[in-house]
């Protein structure tokens, strides 16, 4: 009885929807259209569109915002004729130009969204987002210096759009000119300051510049404001780790851990600070993750064997710190534990070996380890 009435109900709205259609203009279908856009009612909503278009080739507004129900459907192709035909009917549509080139980038069709762009930000001198978009693409393209100019000019148009500035030290970031990226975030702050993102990369930028205390003040605003956000909470382990807050650090890697179990970088250092708690066998458990996961991540299968070490498993932890010298020669905390392990196994001869390769690569490992070999008798 329950899905009968459901099903009546449901007809009976489509009856309505018809009954009000009949006789209905282009404008009808338009206001409709945006009814539906407005509830993210995109397939209804470009339903609306197309019948105004229908009884108006020329209606530049349907045109247009069939191509935005379009993108809301993630049919770039579609959307991009849609907003193409609005530019022949309205060429000082800016907003127009500017969709095209979204939809183009989409497509990968990148110099024509780029001359897309350009000609939005031609039509409307005063409109911040093709030159946004145009920083979007060119960041996407590896043209950093064309990014920045178009995110600089984005950001003078627009002083109180965080877009820009959030975009604008993200380039500076991952050239790594912390120093550059941290006023943008900063100012993005000032803006708003619900947005996750932002303190999470003032946190990347103080880290980068060994602000450490400062580093951990944003990360942790960052998780607060979005308590599942796995790469705030590694980085947030990572910069207590760097501040000997082992347990803290403990806890944050623990949370990156269960909210990105794939993520390997997360498991290894997990288990190299649990072997600083001299927590073995978790140490072991992430230590074995992360070599799983990533094979072919060194610093894995050196934690490994520092885990074998803890277990005095000296044959094996050789093995896993051999492993890892062949994937990164000349790692030194690996050199220096393939030593400790021959320490273990009486291997003096193989002990001072490995001492000599840590002078030219780490004198102060070299030192310990030639204090472990005078112990040996």
């Amino acid at each position: 009885m329950g899905k009968m009435v459901k099903w009546l109900s449901a007809l009976f709205v489509v009856v309505l929807f018809t009954a009000a259609a009949w006789g209905a203009g282009p404008e009808d279908f338009f206001k409709a259209g945006m009814k539906a856009a407005h509830a993210d009612d995109y397939e209804r909503a470009a339903a609306a569109f197309r019948r105004a278009i229908s009884m108006k080739e020329d209606y530049a507004e349907a045109h247009y915002n069939l191509g935005v129900a379009l993108s809301g459907l993630k049919r770039f192709r579609e959307a991009s004729a849609s907003y193409r035909r609005t530019t022949e009917l309205k060429p000082s549509y800016a907003q127009a130009w500017n969709n095209l080139g979204v939809a183009l980038k989409e497509l990968e069709q990148f110099e024509e969204a780029e001359a897309a762009f350009r000609k939005a930000a031609e039509t409307d001198g005063k409109y911040w987002a093709p030159h946004y978009n145009l920083g979007d693409l060119y960041a996407a393209l590896g043209k950093n210096d064309r990014a920045i100019e178009s995110l600089k000019h984005a950001a003078n148009l627009s002083p109180r759009s965080v877009e820009p500035l959030l975009k604008l030290g993200a380039v500076y970031a991952s050239l790594k000119q912390y120093g550059n990226a941290l006023p943008r975030f900063e100012q993005a702050r000032e803006i708003r300051q619900d947005i996750p993102e932002i303190h999470y990369f003032e946190g990347i930028c103080h880290a980068g510049l060994q602000n450490q205390e400062q580093a951990v003040g944003a990360f942790r605003r960052a998780v607060k404001l979005r308590p599942v956000y796995s790469l705030a909470w590694y980085n947030l382990g990572v910069s207590l780790f760097s501040l000997s807050r082992q347990e803290e650090a403990a806890e944050a890697f623990e949370k990156a851990v269960e909210q990105a179990p794939q993520y390997p970088y997360a498991h290894s250092n997990l288990a190299r600070v649990y072997l600083g708690l001299n927590r073995v066998p978790e140490a072991k458990k992430a230590a074995l993750e992360a070599v799983r996961l990533a094979p072919e991540f060194a610093m894995a299968h050196s934690n490994l064997g520092f885990c074998l070490i803890g277990e005095k498993k000296y044959s094996e932890a050789e093995k896993s710190f051999s492993e890892a010298l062949r994937l990164a020669p000349g790692y030194a905390d690996a050199h220096y534990g393939r030593g400790v392990a021959f320490a273990g196994m009486g291997k003096k001869d193989s002990l001072h070996r490995e001492a000599e390769i840590l002078r030219t690569i780490d004198p102060e490992k070299a030192d310990r380890l030639e204090a472990i070999a005078s112990g040996i008798q």
